[in-house]
């Protein structure tokens, strides 16, 4: 009998080792597929050649925000010129965009096995890779793997979560190093402030004193030495205008608070999934007393409705919007588990920090979706809610769900970013620029770049409004215009201010018809004016001095402020 019971045992582990083979070897293949194919296609003119204009811009000489206008923490723009600056000219763009797949599956790996040193997967009766290819699928979605703050922010916080995980004594050496990391994502973009306050609330409630003393005066070295560069490249006050001109508590109440409680954008929706929790709620609660345990059980029910929710928006939603109503779930299930508790909440931290990240995360005008980090609320909603869901003993039904879902998530890159769909991207834009070797688009792109690159030579100097913020860095061409990015929120609502640049610092302005005519996003005229208002002003105001298909171009030293009366 024991040597059969060993032997079993022995099989079991045996087959335990060969999934995790299988799983490695497919999340390989996945990335390989992501990172070589996909990295191909797609060329959109707005978000994804953002930053490496900027970084353009940096290997050129230029610092931010005395240079040019940057209107958020500088570490995403020099961390990215670091790639700009060793790989090579021909096909960069591409490599470019295989390191932000790889970079991006790195941050899934090092939280994935940062929670399982805390968590133990095993325990918990979860394949460490299995659950690394779910996350990675559905956190990158059809998202664009070229440089982009929000996606630094979480490599950097990850990488903290995993070494708070991997160190068993947190020596001072070792809270220097994860305060840097702390730091360094703080240093993306605003949003991610709170990184280095919820880790130090972290430290303070599960360590020592002296750990504690340790880890706030890590970042405060790192905070003064992150402040003797600033000042090194320019004023405080300069820097202080543009980061924080325009940050609002009104912005922070809307990204942060109001779009997860309009998260089901129906109110009918919303006040179905109350009604269902609260009769379950009833049905399932024996003898209700208005108690803090009655309250907790009470989201409980919330959490599962809400989860279920979500599942079922998937076919009739935007898919990034379902991550903020998960994101709902998981807040309720962290309720439900730890019920006001001191002692819970201080066990459980762990999985606030995550979920601090993914909110960060969400804190954005511009793409407000917790999803980037969905592997933070996957693994906190499953270790809270794995038995109350009774996800061993519906296991395979379970199984199909998330395969189902990841198969759907994968099918989005079939439209990739603001792109059209990729069997219509045949078109190579090496001829554009040896930087693009290897990517293919659509004839428009190709045609509207081809046109640019004829400008470009024609008419030296110039700057091109609102967007294509690569029009540079494709020629190889130095901006006068300290911007990248000729929208209203990208240049502090200086609309006024960046006319006067214009006409004296270039000599041609190159408007693109696109936005004009309408782009995706901004077909409407208070859409296009809330965009750039300049774009608009310029058009209305200036006479051009000649067409193409794709641009409309004005002499700069022509042009007319009309926020200036002579």
């Amino acid at each position: 009998m024991k040597n059969t019971f060993l032997s079993s045992t022995t099989l079991s582990q045996f087959s335990s080792i060969n999934n995790s083979n299988l799983y490695k070897f497919l999340f390989l293949f996945i990335l390989l597929f992501y990172s070589i194919i996909l990295s191909q296609y797609g060329f959109e003119n707005w978000d994804s050649g953002f930053i490496q204009g900027f970084c353009w811009r940096v290997l050129q000489g230029e610092h931010p925000y005395t240079d040019f206008l940057y209107i958020r923490p500088p570490a995403s723009v020099y961390f990215h010129s670091i790639f700009m600056k060793v790989l090579p000219v021909e096909g960069q763009y591409y490599f470019t965009r295989v390191i932000g797949y790889w970079l991006f599956a790195l941050q899934v790996y090092l939280t994935v096995t940062g929670f399982d040193n805390i968590y133990n997967l095993k325990k918990i009766n979860l394949n460490k890779w299995a659950i690394i290819i779910v996350c990675y699928i559905i956190s990158i979605h059809n998202f664009f793997a070229n440089p982009w703050y929000n996606v630094d922010g979480i490599f950097f916080a990850s990488v903290a979560f995993y070494l708070m995980s991997r160190f068993k004594t947190l020596t001072f050496f070792n809270l220097f190093l994860i305060s840097f990391f702390c730091v360094f994502s703080a240093l993306t973009k605003q949003s991610f402030y709170f990184i280095p306050i919820i880790f130090f609330i972290w430290i303070a409630l599960t360590k020592s004193r002296q750990q504690t003393l340790y880890f706030l005066c890590s970042l405060l070295i790192w905070i003064a030495t992150y402040i003797l560069f600033l000042r090194s490249i320019t004023t405080l006050d300069n820097y202080l205008s543009q980061t924080s001109e325009h940050t609002r508590l009104s912005d922070l109440a809307q990204v942060g608070i109001e779009i997860y409680i309009r998260s089901f954008n129906n109110i009918y929706l919303l006040i179905s999934s109350i009604v269902i929790a609260s009769i379950l709620f009833y049905f399932k609660t024996p003898d209700i007393k208005i108690n803090s345990n009655t309250i907790c059980s009470f989201f409980k029910w919330l959490s599962i409705t809400t989860f279920f929710f979500s599942l079922m928006a998937i076919p009739f939603m935007d898919f990034r919007k379902i991550s903020v109503i998960f994101f709902n779930a998981t807040i309720y299930a962290f309720i439900y588990k730890t019920a006001f508790d001191f002692q819970k909440i201080k066990g459980n931290f762990p999985l606030i920090v995550l979920i601090c990240i993914s909110w960060c995360v969400g804190l954005s005008l511009g793409y407000a979706f917790p999803i980037l980090y969905a592997t933070g609320l996957i693994l906190s909603f499953y270790v809270l809610m794995r038995e109350d869901l009774m996800i061993q003993t519906y296991k395979k039904t379970y199984s199909i769900v998330v395969i189902a879902i990841c198969i759907y998530a994968s099918l989005l890159n079939i439209h990739q970013y603001r792109e059209k769909n990729i069997f219509q991207l045949n078109y190579s834009l090496e001829e554009i620029s040896p930087k693009l070797k290897y990517i293919k688009s659509a004839k428009e792109t190709l045609e509207k770049y081809r046109e640019l690159k004829i400008l470009s030579k024609e008419y030296p100097n110039y700057t091109v409004t609102p967007s294509i913020p690569l029009s540079h860095y494709l020629f190889d061409t130095k901006n006068s215009v300290p911007a990248e990015w000729l929208t209203n929120f990208e240049i502090n609502y200086k609309t006024s201010e960046f006319f006067e640049l214009i006409k004296n610092k270039t000599d041609y302005v190159f408007l693109e018809k696109s936005f004009i005519k309408g782009e995706i996003l901004d077909s409407s005229f208070e859409k296009k004016m809330s965009f750039s208002s300049l774009s608009i002003y310029l058009y209305f105001y200036s006479k051009p001095i000649t067409e193409t298909q794709h641009f409309i171009v004005y002499k700069s030293s022509d042009i007319k402020n009309v926020f200036i009366r002579k």
